[in-house]
């Protein structure tokens, strides 16, 4: 950011001789040099410099110009150092998604991730001892044990696709039959990790990363990544 602030202020300097601010190259410098040295996705990249296109224009220079349409990103009206500032902070804290070309529902988006890490760092403090002496692999083995027992059998793709016959003039049978196969492979997945988690307790087996990741998980009462 220091040395975007720099650069513009370089280039400032050197319009009033030419009487022409070059904003493209200071879209350049910011989007694909400062930032965009940073970043590696070419999408990633494209977007940093569309957002960096509603601050690198002429169109700022205009009166009353709004950044992103928001009145309360209005550019200040000619005046002394000290209304620049006033202005500047009477911005908003927190800046709106669509300040960044966002959507208002991604500010929804990110309180669900960070709710979502803040209570995933709460559970991993958790003691990983029961107030009852069970030990924490015990206490895996019984959860392994009751989800199997509920785990229902897989379903009979067969019998589907007879009572559901593929037909042009029904397309969700075409969905039903796609389903049935996700769902058998995700019961499959979870009765498989849950046995193999259930045998590397026991030492029978090699206890993978995947394998402990899953135990951890259930310890927690949280739904495995493998799942």
């Amino acid at each position: 950011l220091n040395i975007c602030v720099r650069q513009l202020r370089m280039f400032l300097d050197g319009a009033a001789e030419s009487n022409s601010v070059p904003w493209t190259a200071l879209n350049y410098l910011g989007a694909e040099i400062n930032y965009g040295g940073r970043v590696t996705d070419r999408w990633d990249k494209r977007t940093l410099s569309t957002i960096l296109q509603d601050f690198y224009t002429k169109r700022i220079l205009t009166k009353n110009h709004r950044f992103a349409g928001n009145d309360a990103y209005a550019i200040p009206a000619d005046g002394e150092l000290e209304d620049y500032l006033a202005a500047i902070n009477s911005f908003p804290m927190y800046e709106p998604p669509t300040m960044f070309g966002l959507h208002d529902n991604a500010e929804i988006t990110v309180g669900i991730n960070e709710s979502q890490a803040m209570f995933e760092s709460l559970l991993a403090l958790q003691p990983r001892t029961s107030t009852l002496g069970s030990s924490t692999t015990q206490i895996i083995m019984k959860l392994c044990q009751d989800l199997l027992e509920q785990l229902p059998p897989n379903l009979d793709a067969a019998v589907a696709a007879k009572l559901h016959p593929h037909s042009q003039m029904q397309s969700l049978n075409t969905v039903l039959k796609h389903e049935v196969t996700h769902y058998n492979k995700l019961l499959s997945v979870i009765r498989k990790s849950l046995k193999d988690l259930m045998l590397a307790l026991e030492g029978l087996i090699v206890m993978s990363t995947v394998l402990e990741e899953t135990g951890a998980s259930l310890y927690v009462n949280q739904v495995p990544k493998l799942w």
